[in-house]
């Protein structure tokens, strides 16, 4: 176990934001870039840096279990995001 490993519900956090990053490189921004790295920005957000991120992830992806319960969390965070868009657009329609 990493001495300073990122506790469970707070990984579901950023691999939530990892998520939404990696779709969001195919999507211009509000400066119509493309292709930004967000992670670094997300590291900050939660005060971590690159290598906890990996020593964190390498010990819950080691751990089916737990990373299942991740995953679980992550997935039903994005539905319930999506749902809120599609709400959000009907409302502007």
């Amino acid at each position: 176990k990493p001495d300073n490993l990122i506790p469970k519900d707070q990984m579901v956090d950023v691999l939530t934001d990892l998520f939404l990053a990696i779709n969001a490189e195919t999507t211009k921004n509000i400066q119509l870039e493309r292709k930004v790295n967000y992670y670094p920005l997300i590291y900050e957000k939660y005060g971590i840096d690159s290598t906890r991120f990996k020593e964190s992830n390498h010990y819950y992806t080691s751990r089916v279990d737990d990373y299942d319960e991740i995953l679980d969390k992550i997935e039903t965070r994005l539905k319930k995001l999506k749902e809120e868009l599609e709400a959000e657009k009907k409302i502007e329609v």
